[in-house]
């Protein structure tokens, strides 16, 4: 998804839809994965700001479900970390306790997914400028 389509998907309020797929228990970890990387690209455009919150809190909370799933915990990992290092979200960010959920994962996955460490170490570097 490029810039414009992601601008566009967020003008839209397909950030709800995304958001709503993550709180639906029955879903499959590919489908989460798959969410939560929207979520991800659709958080970089201005339009997503208003949903901010909704997009942490709901990816926080299913990382605390699926926090064994490598491929859900280093999505989710990079997702949160768009959201920690933009200096207008990080605060929302931390309220939310994104900093301690990454760390947590980071812990899980220790010694045994270096994509996954990696993430959470990127996802909690200083905001950008």
């Amino acid at each position: 998804m490029d810039a414009s389509v992601a601008e566009a998907a967020a003008a839209a309020g397909a950030m709800g839809l995304f958001i709503k797929t993550l709180n639906l228990v029955i879903t499959t970890d590919s489908t989460c994965v798959a969410a939560v990387k929207a979520i991800r690209v659709i958080a970089l455009s201005a339009s997503a700001l208003p949903q901010a919150s909704a997009g942490i809190d709901a990816v926080v909370c299913t990382l605390r479900r699926l926090k064994k799933s490598s491929e859900f915990a280093e999505a989710a990992c990079k997702t949160l970390g768009i959201y920690m290092r933009c200096s207008v979200t990080r605060d929302r960010a931390l309220r939310a306790g994104a900093d301690f959920a990454i760390t947590v994962t980071a812990a899980a996955h220790r010694g045994k997914d270096a994509k996954v460490k990696k993430a959470a170490k990127d996802a909690l570097q200083d905001p950008q400028a």
